[in-house]
């Protein structure tokens, strides 16, 4: 059924320039602001226009909005055909704008890794003390040939999985940090790194047994390309490992560390692992102590069926 509301929101050409900017994936008011070159209150008011009409959601993460395209998209196939026809020099110009304007913000992300790679061990440690719930998560795998560290920075994780895998591969994109992280394993040839984008891996198709994000997602802009990539790396059966924040108000982590996220409600990422075919294997949650932010661990097959792990 054709809502008349529908027809009135989508009536204005900016309004359709941000549909199509959000049928990529969701973007912040900041993000549409620069992409478009418009006023922030501009954009509110049209945002606030698609959000009346049902046409978007927002997901609120502290002083930031986010929006994405709502699901009557994917339920309308009108609406559907109306967002394919968004085409022409304006468009393109403004998904250029949009892919320049992400790289921006990653090549920011690395030039500050790179700048503290050097102190990022203390760092972690006054943010986490001596919380590390990869450990406890992979205990119990068995059948590990392969796997990848991704976002492995300066390599204090990887020893964890050469006790697990008979090769590991640190993959991040600060050369810095794989700098550090080649000087800790210059005498162990079972370890080899990449450098590279998580949301555009330097893996093959069906490579990894496992994948292992410590405290890396919350850096990544573009969730469903990972959990795409998720997909394509791991063979049937394999398994991905991350460990993140719980949804915290913290903006220095955002300002400091130049977090994406302000961390996840788990559900939502096993339903974006779960459409790209995972299923879950086990679960855990940690308070810190040096401060009121909480992780969670959370481990996914690929696949249906029984796993590969031993929970004595």
């Amino acid at each position: 059924m054709i809502d008349l509301k529908w027809l009135k929101a989508l009536s204005d050409e900016t309004r359709l320039r941000i549909v199509k900017l959000l049928s990529l994936h969701e973007w912040s008011v900041n993000d549409i602001v620069h992409i478009l070159q418009m006023g922030q209150s501009r954009i509110s008011r049209h945002l606030g226009i698609l959000y009346e009409a049902d046409l978007v959601s927002v997901r609120r993460q502290g002083l930031w909005a986010y929006y994405r395209l709502s699901d009557i998209w994917k339920k309308e196939k009108w609406l559907s055909l109306i967002k394919d026809e968004l085409t022409g020099p304006l468009y393109e110009e403004d998904l250029k704008r949009a892919r320049e304007w992400e790289e921006k913000k990653k090549r920011s992300t690395q030039r500050f890794f790179d700048d503290i790679a050097s102190r990022w061990n203390t760092l972690r440690e006054e943010l986490l003390g001596n919380v590390d719930p990869m450990k406890p998560l992979l205990e119990g795998l068995s059948g590990i040939r392969r796997c990848a560290d991704l976002g492995c920075g300066s390599g204090e994780g990887l020893s964890t999985l050469l006790s697990l895998a008979e090769r590991v591969i640190g993959v991040d994109h600060s050369l810095e940090m794989l700098s550090l992280a080649r000087q800790r394993f210059l005498e162990e040839p079972r370890v080899e790194f990449r450098q590279g984008d998580i949301e555009d891996l330097p893996l093959k198709d069906g490579e990894m047994d496992l994948v292992t994000l410590n405290l890396t997602l919350h850096h990544l802009p573009n969730l469903t390309l990972w959990a795409n990539e998720m997909a394509r790396v791991l063979k049937e059966g394999g398994y991905v490992a991350v460990v993140d924040f719980l949804p915290h108000q913290e903006e220095k982590l955002r300002e400091v560390y130049h977090d994406y996220w302000m961390g996840f409600a788990v559900e939502d990422i096993v339903s974006l692992l779960g459409a790209a075919g995972f299923s879950v294997v086990k679960e855990a949650y940690y308070p810190l102590a040096k401060s009121n932010l909480r992780l969670f661990a959370l481990l996914m097959k690929k696949g249906k069926g029984g796993c590969d792990v031993n929970f004595s």
